[in-house]
């Protein structure tokens, strides 16, 4: 058994409601329920939220909402691994649903997430039997390039003394999380309490674009256009 589970809360400041507001159509939690549907490798796809008009609107759209998110699991504080374990304890041991080996956390605020990415996130799990796995994107700003200023018209410390004068191509490729894809094996999480196993870990690399996750109303605008774009390129 293979589970999703969407995490929506209702309280989100820097773009009020964004996980049911309209985008291109549809809200990005009704998009992410679709196209972790129509990959077909989910024997259920489960939503975790406090609010009552996300879970009709997951309901809506396939998804299953057993239960609703406590208040001290929908803060700011609360971690995505609390949250998931929540889901997984509620589900598994409290409703009886059948343990998963694995389980993938996936969000809502990555509207180019695609049935590509999570077939081949999951082939790439299973085939190098990693025991965690996320999905990144490149990292395009240098460390060794940056600086350190006391405030913002103070001197300025090179971090990197020697690494500031080194060309791109000698510098290591690093990768950064784009918050889209997390997978992780049940027992796994049940034993560590994480969705992360770092010796043991998996990296599904995503375009810059295919990354962009939504958090302000300029990410909103930004998504939007991408999505026109990308609408045009098909045509």
């Amino acid at each position: 058994m293979l589970y999703a589970v969407i995490p929506v809360r209702a309280g989100s400041k820097r773009l009020p409601r964004k996980n049911i507001i309209d985008f291109c159509g549809k809200s990005l939690t009704a998009r992410c329920i679709e196209t972790a549907r129509a990959a077909n490798i989910f024997n259920e796809i489960f939503v975790s939220t406090d609010d009552p008009e996300l879970a009709e609107e997951a309901k809506k759209y396939g998804a299953k909402v057993p239960f609703m998110r406590p208040a001290e699991l929908a803060g700011d504080t609360a971690t995505s691994s609390d949250v998931l374990l929540h889901a997984l304890d509620t589900i598994v041991n409290k409703q009886g649903w059948p343990a998963p080996y694995a389980v993938c956390l996936l969000q809502v605020t990555s509207p180019f997430l695609s049935v590509k990415h999570l077939i081949e996130a999951k082939n790439l799990f299973e085939t190098q039997n990693f025991n965690s796995l996320s999905s990144m994107r490149k990292v395009d700003q240098y460390f060794e390039w940056q600086y350190e200023l006391a405030n913002e018209t103070d001197k300025a410390s090179p971090i990197d003394r020697v690494g500031l004068t080194k060309a791109s191509m000698l510098i290591p490729k690093r990768y950064i999380e784009n918050g889209a894809i997390y997978f992780t094996k049940y027992d796994y999480l049940k034993k560590h309490k994480s969705m992360y196993d770092f010796d043991n870990h998996g990296a599904y690399v995503m375009s810059a674009a295919e990354s962009l996750d939504i958090d302000t109303q300029q990410d909103f605008e930004l998504a939007k256009a991408i999505e026109s774009n990308f609408a045009k390129a098909k045509k």
